[in-house]
């Protein structure tokens, strides 16, 4: 499970998690549902605090990709009050960028464009939210890598 160097992950719903996985040499985040015993899964992957007073330009950015792609169940959040600890009581809003969809290739990295956060000040938080129902089969795999945080200016 990704709970380190200020990471978090959070089964909202369900026995899942997003974890780490390795291929080739390359360590990236990963999370399915596939032959999961949960009806529902829900995951979230959430950044270290990130101080945007710190920076004039902040820009964030980072790589996609899927397998088995069976359902629309991965977006992306960012949280001006989350603590640390109560991820369903922060209040997320969905952040706009491009992430992997049903017609990108299986396991080729999907870049996200760059997201100005410029808008936002003070300490944030941004995650990645995935959610899954096994009955019904959507069970695809989403990853994430290559993520970068840095002033633009």
């Amino acid at each position: 499970i990704i709970n380190q160097n200020g990471w978090t992950a959070f089964a909202e719903e369900g026995e899942r998690n997003w974890i780490c996985r390795t291929h080739q040499g390359n360590h990236y985040a990963q999370v399915t549902a596939f032959n999961s015993v949960d009806p529902t899964n829900v995951m979230w992957m959430i950044t270290p605090p990130i101080d945007l007073d710190a920076m004039s330009n902040p820009v964030f950015e980072f790589e996609s990709a899927k397998a088995f792609y069976t359902h629309d169940g991965f977006s992306l959040w960012i949280s001006t009050n989350f603590d640390g600890n109560n991820v369903t009581g922060a209040t997320w809003d969905p952040l706009d960028a491009r992430l992997v969809e049903a017609g990108d290739p299986d396991n080729t990295w999907i870049h996200s464009g760059l997201i100005d956060l410029s808008v936002y000040s003070g300490i944030v938080h941004i995650a990645w939210r995935y959610e899954a129902e096994e009955p019904i089969g959507n069970t695809g795999t989403f990853r994430v890598d290559n993520v970068k945080l840095y002033d633009d200016n």
